[in-house]
């Protein structure tokens, strides 16, 4: 009797440890899916489509549309049923701050806010090879550039240092 309790609690025990290891297969597995859909997300490439214009507003010397570009990027983020993006509202409501009637510096840290979690978000999506995440370590700010539409470094936080700043590798 005490030989089959012990047969009984061996095999119970190896069925949870094989078990266990079978749910962290499928947990691996669906945090794989979760990126490929991120990857394959057309809100998050609109995204960084509204975000195009808002940079380039933004490298322009006297933007007029900055309000307008921030409100479009905001609305499309807004609009966005994908986790991916959906997680990039709180942030983007710094986005509806973005006015016209503040100066540009001001703009720019609002801008700086959001961007601190969008390009957490552009690492690990891999969405396109379009766009990249650079760092300036002299003005401490990570930005996400369309690398198609300005091959060299633009660094949006500190124009008067242009070319400050170097493309982040993207995360694995």
């Amino acid at each position: 009797m005490k030989k089959n309790l012990i047969i009984i609690a061996l095999f119970s025990l190896l069925s949870l440890n094989a078990f266990s290891q079978h749910t962290n297969l499928h947990a691996d597995h669906g945090s794989h899916g979760q990126a490929a859909s991120a990857a394959s997300s057309p809100e998050l490439k609109l995204v960084l489509e509204k975000n195009d214009a808002l940079f380039s507003e933004f490298l322009m010397a006297s933007p007029q549309a900055l309000e307008k570009r921030a409100s479009e990027l905001h609305q499309a983020i807004a609009k966005a049923k994908s986790q991916d993006v959906k997680g990039l509202l709180v942030a983007a409501g710094n986005l509806t701050k973005i006015k016209n009637k503040l100066s540009k510096d001001q703009n720019l840290l609002l801008y700086h806010e959001f961007m601190k979690n969008f390009a957490e978000v552009v690492k690990k999506s891999h969405v396109s090879k379009t766009h990249a995440v650079f760092y300036c370590p002299m003005v401490k700010k990570y930005w996400v550039q369309n690398i198609t539409q300005n091959r060299d470094v633009k660094n949006v936080f500190a124009q008067e240092m242009l070319e400050c700043g170097s493309e982040v590798p993207k995360e694995t």
